[in-house]
């Protein structure tokens, strides 16, 4: 999309939109403005470049020593175009990396596997540096992971249950009172009081 520039004030307009085109020109009284093609550029110096050759006949000069010595690269070779991708392209690309991200792909890992010793360095369990620590740092650890027969008291398990901590002991003490009729009362009386003097 063409990005267009005004030559009075040497800036880029903020929208490529007719109405703020129109309303830069009369607010301003600019002298005109040039859309900037970045992207179609090449496109349209190469189409002019065909249209030209068309239309003007080759005309044939005489080779001199002095223009072979200035010319060192043939002119029939076509310049190097670069093309950006598109932004479907782009799109792609981000989604594949994204499905990459998402399954955990590693590229190394795809590319060694089947290759011999791929199990000691792609396999953290098995590698000579950390496996150990692996093993030893794996979650549920029990020392007793064989062991068959139901668990038994033995003679150096005692077998007497501990009394409860002193703070879910039931309190021996007398509770609070936040609820006393006998305010209530006292507070009648002293208002009738005072209506009657």
């Amino acid at each position: 999309m063409p990005r267009f520039y005004c030559l009075y004030c040497k800036s880029y307009l903020t929208h490529d939109t007719a109405s703020v085109r129109k309303s830069h020109l009369l607010g301003k009284n600019h002298i005109r403005l040039v859309a900037d093609y970045f992207k179609n550029k090449a496109a349209n110096e190469q189409s002019n470049r065909g249209k030209n050759k068309k239309k003007k006949k080759k005309k044939k000069k005489k080779s001199s020593k002095s223009s072979k010595i200035l010319t060192t690269e043939p002119r029939d070779v076509p310049r190097s175009v670069i093309h950006c991708p598109t932004n479907r392209k782009k799109r792609m690309l981000r989604n594949t990396k994204d499905k990459d991200v998402l399954n955990d792909f590693n590229a190394l890992d795809a590319i060694y596997k089947g290759s011999p010793g791929y199990e000691r360095i792609f396999k953290p369990e098995n590698r000579m540096d950390i496996g150990h620590l692996l093993k030893v740092s794996k979650q549920p650890q029990r020392g007793n992971i064989h062991y068959n027969s139901a668990p038994r008291p033995t003679v150096t398990e005692d077998t007497t249950l501990l009394p409860p901590p002193r703070t879910l002991a039931w309190s021996t003490t007398y509770s609070l009172k936040y609820h006393d009729p006998s305010l209530l009362q006292k507070s009648i009386k002293h208002t009738i009081r005072h209506l009657k003097n």
